[in-house]
């Protein structure tokens, strides 16, 4: 009967760390994606700046 228990017992363990490793890593590439796409769009509007400045002018006067 101890036998059984032990397993018993790992066997949820090893399923809350793959749970907690699979939690960390989802949680680690979604802050690397979020940061991506604001590292792009910082860039995307550093580039464009003075070109959304000008077109934004263009269209006040217009």
């Amino acid at each position: 009967m101890p036998i059984p228990r032990e397993i018993d017992l790992t066997k949820p363990k090893l399923s809350w760390q793959w749970l907690l490793a699979l939690l960390a890593i989802v949680i680690v590439l979604a802050i690397v994606v979020s940061l991506a796409f604001w590292i792009a769009n910082k860039v995307k509007t550093v580039v464009a700046g003075p070109k959304g400045s000008q077109r934004r002018a263009e269209e006040r006067r217009i």
